[in-house]
């Protein structure tokens, strides 16, 4: 929790796993009674042992900052307890939807991280033809070999990081949110079960932080406690440095209800647009078949095939009940907007080997190399960034914050509207309803997550009466937040 170091072999990284003995020949021998009682036990001492770990300067500056939260006379400017009581209701809502409400998946002290988008990291193996190619794509190593697990029989892996292309990488589309990944680097060790037998037998004073190997493989489970393979965590000293983590509090607990609220709005839109997928099926298909494309796991196309798997599980699922399969169709040309696309850059011509470059490719990327050495790629991609942005600020300035251009596209949007005959009068009154509906919208939107947040929170509204008003509160604009996917804004807010 401390350090992202697994320091001992078979590490669970929550106290359910370890109480229920999962990987081990052990397991279930608990009776199932008293589960929930021993987790909640061991759940406590792990965050001791925590606490234990945690630099004392560190220590010092929390133990300061909650007894000046807690001298506060009124508990509701209580920081410290706000921030605990908002980060319960979080990690409950990541139980939910980051783990799929299974104990055997959940982290303990589980947190988002938030990194630089614009860093890009691989880990390839050491001398293989991958390694080669990420080089020739302008990527740079990070430190030397990887640590490795001593029982790990795999061959050493080198990090390569890239800057500039991390936002690069694709362009979202309808289908929102995103499948989960295992992050890591996944391997396999030989002898688990010895490991696991000669840790049990340890003494309760055995210290993890006078390991000296410190790059033990972490299990990843199944949720019937079987081991699928192994994986290596990135320790938070390299998250910082390397992908520079952004460990602000209120970023992080802000980003992880943003990313909460997100994820359950996907989940209703992509079951929409899987309905209107299928009708758009149901009525052209027979009519055009060419016009269709199969997205599935495994088309033959690696992008769609990809796209496929960027599909959140809950959607997959939906998808089964509507399509009856593992496979949609979608029309060609809605394609893009439904599912996104990876958006090109001059540095893809290099990441690709030499005999699956057209001719233009070859041609550019042999030019290149032959002016700018081996750093070709990274300075083609450095030129790429800065000409990105020297466009994005023109058109910042030039298309929407210039006066000039939009008072024409006013006059160009009134003009069309009049040949249509809509009367000038109607024309200027639904701008400024329009107007007055967003601002509607955004305080409503804005008062919902508020009161939601409040309710979610332990021990935050604890008087029946003001919950229940709170409650009654939001439920009028809720309703009509939640149809705004399919009706018109100034007839929602219209109505509410």
């Amino acid at each position: 929790m401390m350090t992202n170091e697994a320091t001992s072999d078979h590490l669970m990284l929550n106290a359910y796993n370890i109480v229920t003995l999962r990987g081990t020949t052990a397991q279930g021998t608990l009776e199932a009674s008293k589960v929930e009682e021993v987790t909640e036990l061991v759940d406590k001492l792990t965050s001791l042992y925590a606490l234990r770990y945690m630099p004392d300067l560190q220590k010092s500056k929390v133990a300061a900052l909650i007894d000046r939260e807690y001298r506060k006379p009124n508990e509701s400017n209580n920081g410290v307890l706000t921030l605990l009581r908002n980060y319960k209701a979080l990690q409950d809502d990541a139980r939910d939807t980051e783990f799929a409400q299974d104990p055997t998946q959940m982290i303990k002290g589980y947190t988002l991280d938030v990194v630089n988008p614009h860093i890009e990291p691989t880990i390839v193996a050491k001398g293989s033809l991958e390694e080669r190619n990420v080089i020739a794509a302008g990527y740079t190593p990070v430190g030397g070999a990887l640590p490795q697990d001593p029982n790990d029989p795999g061959v050493l892996r080198q990090m390569y990081v890239i800057r500039g292309r991390g936002l690069q990488d694709s362009i979202t589309g309808i289908m929102g949110g995103a499948a989960k990944q295992t992050k890591g680097a996944t391997t396999k060790v030989n002898g688990f079960r010895k490991q696991v037998k000669a840790h049990r037998g340890r003494s309760s004073a055995w210290d993890p932080s006078t390991v000296k190997t410190r790059s033990h493989v972490v299990p990843l489970m199944r949720s019937s406690g079987d081991v699928k393979s192994y994986r290596y965590m990135m320790t938070s000293q390299s998250r910082d440095s390397v992908l520079e983590r952004n460990n602000d509090v209120s970023k992080i607990v802000g980003s992880m209800a943003g990313r909460a609220v997100s994820k359950q709005k996907a989940i209703v839109l992509n079951k929409e647009v899987l309905k209107l997928m299928k009708d758009t099926y149901d009525t052209e298909y027979a009519l055009d078949p060419s016009a269709f494309i199969k997205v599935s796991r495994y088309n033959k196309d690696p992008q769609i095939a990809e796209r496929f798997r960027t599909i959140p599980k809950e959607t997959q699922m939906e998808m089964r009940k509507i399509w009856g399969g593992d496979a949609m169709y979608v029309r060609r040309d809605l394609y893009d907007i439904t599912y996104g696309y990876r958006k090109f850059s001059l540095g893809d011509m290099f990441a690709k080997i030499y005999q699956d470059r057209n001719a233009f490719e070859k041609i550019f990327v042999g030019v290149a190399e032959q002016f700018m050495g081996a750093k070709a790629a990274r300075r083609v991609i450095a030129a790429e960034d800065i000409w990105g942005e020297i466009v994005r600020v023109v058109k910042d300035i030039w298309v929407i914050r210039h006066l000039p251009t939009l008072l024409f596209n006013e006059l160009s949007n009134i003009t069309v509207l009049m040949l249509r005959g809509v009367p000038l009068t109607s024309i200027i009154g639904g701008k400024f309803d329009s107007w007055r509906a967003v601002r509607t919208y955004r305080d409503n939107q804005k008062r919902i997550a508020n009161v939601q947040a409040e309710l979610a929170m332990d021990g935050f509204v604890t008087d029946p009466a003001t919950r229940q008003r709170m409650e009654n509160e939001i439920r009028g604009p809720e309703s009509c937040h939640l149809n705004y996917q399919t009706t018109q804004l100034t007839s929602c807010f219209t109505v509410c």
